[in-house]
């Protein structure tokens, strides 16, 4: 083991129960991120608009590192934002719904996603 492993090692605290060391494990491994929504948002989202192409860039770019971690006979990754409830509260319905659709749809483009409202409707 290299030192800086070994230094992880000695700096984590004993894990309370098996569901802990997992996902301890999972960090590690990459298979598990935990990001700022807020932090996450502003990277896509332009005048409190969503930017379609930064949106599929930043969702794009955490997939597909989420997907080179996955293991197993059929590697799944699962996602789980709060986003679209940040807006909602911000009372950026527009932006929510847009965002909500984007990140339900099944096309590769959130401009063709199929949402209700209209890029002028503001709270």
């Amino acid at each position: 083991m290299d030192s800086s492993a070994e230094t992880r090692k000695a700096d984590r605290v004993p894990c309370p129960s098996k569901e802990v060391c997992l996902a301890y494990a999972a960090i590690e491994q990459g298979r598990y991120t935990t990001l700022d929504a807020a932090d996450t948002l502003s990277t896509f989202m332009v005048d409190d608009t969503l930017d379609p192409g930064r949106f599929m860039e930043t969702c794009g770019n955490l997939i597909a590192t989420a997907a080179k971690a996955a293991t197993g006979e059929r590697p799944r990754v699962t996602v789980f934002g709060e986003g679209t409830q940040l807006l909602w509260t911000r009372r950026n319905v527009n932006a929510a719904i847009r965002t909500h659709c984007a990140r339900h749809q099944r096309h590769s483009d959130p401009r063709t996603a199929e949402c209700e409202g209209k890029q002028d409707d503001r709270p």
